[in-house]
């Protein structure tokens, strides 16, 4: 009997103490844990607006140089030698823009700018033929400026173009993300993190390898 009587008294120990436990367990399912997941969502969302903004601040500054000098070019008759080296003084000068096209009315190209180690490949570059691409019959068609999707570059860089119309004629501006991958490569050494860019589409625009 007093076997029976102190077995039912442990259980009942072991019941009480095991009550603030549970407690416990339950507060912390409740309400801590949520707390902490709504946390680190809000820390993954701000970083997400901070790799964004860098992405957009990068293509825009580049596209804003590019637009300045469509406007130079606008009045400014394409044989005339100031033209090439504008061109050629944007894509030097500003490391994102791997190559300057001047289109004719055809879309077929009739100026190149290119950084100072690429200019004997100049004359590969004239006559191509850039009707095929969307974005340039968009920007024709519309009289606005318009965007690519990312692309290899005849270098083998992931690109992304604009094309800014000058009358009948389309300037594109060719630019490398290579910068921004050396930014998410910077990032990788901040708690760990991994970013990593992609358009629209799913495609790596970025990455830190």
């Amino acid at each position: 009997m007093r076997y029976q009587l102190r077995h039912w008294l442990t259980i009942g120990l072991c019941a009480l103490a095991g009550i603030p436990v549970l407690m416990v367990t339950g507060f912390l399912l409740l309400f801590l844990v949520p707390q902490q997941q709504a946390r680190v969502d809000a820390e993954r969302r701000a970083f997400s607006d901070a790799v964004s903004s860098r992405v957009d601040s990068y293509l825009i500054a580049s596209a804003a140089g590019i637009g300045r000098l469509a406007d130079d070019l606008a009045a400014v008759d394409v044989a005339d030698p100031l033209v090439e080296q504008k061109l050629d003084g944007l894509a030097t000068t500003e490391l994102a823009i791997e190559a300057l096209y001047l289109l004719d009315s055809r879309l077929r190209v009739i100026q190149v700018g290119l950084d100072g180690s690429h200019r004997a490949f100049r004359a590969n570059y004239h006559g191509i033929d850039f009707s095929g691409r969307p974005y340039v019959r968009t920007a024709q068609r519309s009289g606005k400026a318009a965007w690519s999707d990312i692309y290899l570059s005849a270098r083998g860089e992931a690109s992304v173009a604009v094309a800014i119309p000058l009358g009948d004629r389309i300037l594109v501006g060719e630019m490398n993300l290579r910068q921004l991958s050396e930014f998410v490569r910077q990032l990788g050494g901040i708690d760990g993190l991994l970013a990593i860019v992609v358009d629209h589409q799913g495609n790596i625009v970025a990455h830190p390898e």
